[in-house]
């Protein structure tokens, strides 16, 4: 067998069940035969050795010191997971490397990220999901405390709200990125963090749940000016289809480059499966790879080029995706966990209907022709 290992952040604002979603996760994938690390948060280990943020210097000390631990942290788990015996290994990270743009300014944050030589993209691409648990002060005040943490900064629930607000909007971007709000009691809450993290590990299968929607061409200019909207370019690429690939049911092998200048991610994605619900297989590929398996593109097919706007509306993530050549339209996706989730879309998305079904809109139908232009 081959092993497998899955890298998770679970983060969120203040008070929001990390803790004791973690536990809960760990002792619902030990019964599929998973092994969970969880790695503990490097903020509270710091703050409880004996550093206090609010006594340093500068902030910047702290948090860039903050980060090279995290990253570090990171890379040992990760190695231990490798070594470990089981197949099937979950790291499951307290907060993320990331985490720290919360409590930084925009240059104090390009001043850690540049000393560590890190990009947006090769933060993210260490993660394979990302999990946000919206804090208590958010929907569920009276529930809202600093007593089960003694590293905790945020004193009232406008603090916490604030904090909230920022870390949510770190990971905007990040192509599994799942919140998990107080819309429900703590119980279904936790219950629901446990269900995201099936779904990314692949208990019983991954999924993918995603609904399209075919919109009208939204104003760029007001697209850009929203707050922590996230733009990256995206090339993608079909292969040829082997015999034995579709007598397995595989729909589609595409290679993906995603980022901008100087910062960009590479993957391979097997699609298994038709409509709302399929199972996909994503991995993280190096340039090399990706150039290598551009030798199998497809030569009928065209390459998809867009241009992709990622943000949060009602903690859900949104994608957008406007086509060079496309006067008119656009495309807006949204995964779910849920078929029956409900989507709440923000007021800059004018739908015309929706597409799901409609394979003219599937991306690699649009690589033969497409019908935006």
């Amino acid at each position: 067998m081959t092993k497998v290992i899955k890298k998770v952040v679970l983060t969120g604002g203040p008070c929001g069940g990390k803790t004791t979603g973690a536990l809960k996760i760990k002792e619902h994938l030990q019964n599929y035969g998973w092994h969970t690390i969880i790695v503990p948060e490097t903020a509270t280990e710091i703050i409880k050795a004996g550093i206090n943020p609010l006594e340093m210097k500068q902030n910047l000390d702290f948090q860039e010191n903050l980060f090279g631990l995290q990253l570090e942290k990171e890379r040992r788990f990760e190695a231990l997971a490798r070594g470990y015996k089981s197949e099937k290994v979950l790291v499951l990270y307290d907060r993320g490397a990331p985490d720290g743009e919360a409590y930084t300014s925009p240059d104090e944050w390009d001043m850690i990220m540049n000393s560590g030589d890190q990009t947006f993209q090769t933060v993210m691409n260490r993660y394979d999901a990302v999990l946000h648990m919206v804090s208590a002060a958010d929907g569920a005040e009276e529930f809202y405390t600093l007593a089960n943490n003694v590293a905790r900064r945020e004193g009232t629930i406008e603090i916490a709200l604030e904090q909230e607000r920022k870390t949510k909007e770190i990971y905007i971007g990040h192509p599994h990125y799942v919140v998990i709000d107080n819309s429900t009691d703590f119980e279904k809450k936790i219950r629901r963090a446990v269900d995201a993290i099936c779904s990314v590990i692949g208990i019983p299968e991954t999924f993918e749940i995603e609904r399209k929607f075919l919109i009208e061409l939204p104003d760029i200019g007001k697209l850009k000016r929203m707050p922590r909207v996230r733009r990256d370019y995206i090339r993608q690429e079909y292969l040829l289809q082997t015999d034995d690939a579709s007598e397995d049911g595989v729909q589609e092998v595409r290679v993906r480059m995603r980022g901008r200048p100087n910062d960009w991610s590479y993957t391979k994605t097997t699609k298994i499966g038709k409509g709302i619900k399929r199972v996909e297989r994503e991995e993280s590929i190096s340039e090399r790879e990706y150039i290598n398996n551009l030798a199998l593109a497809d030569p009928s097919l065209r390459p998809i080029v867009k241009n992709r706007y990622c943000c949060l509306y009602e903690n859900q993530h949104f994608e957008v995706d406007i086509y060079p050549d496309a006067k008119e339209q656009a495309i807006c996706e949204i995964e779910l966990r849920h078929e029956s989730d409900e989507i709440m879309f923000p007021e800059f998305i004018r739908i015309i209907r929706e597409v799901t079904d409609d394979n003219r809109y599937r991306n690699r139908e649009m690589a033969r022709e497409n019908p935006l232009v």
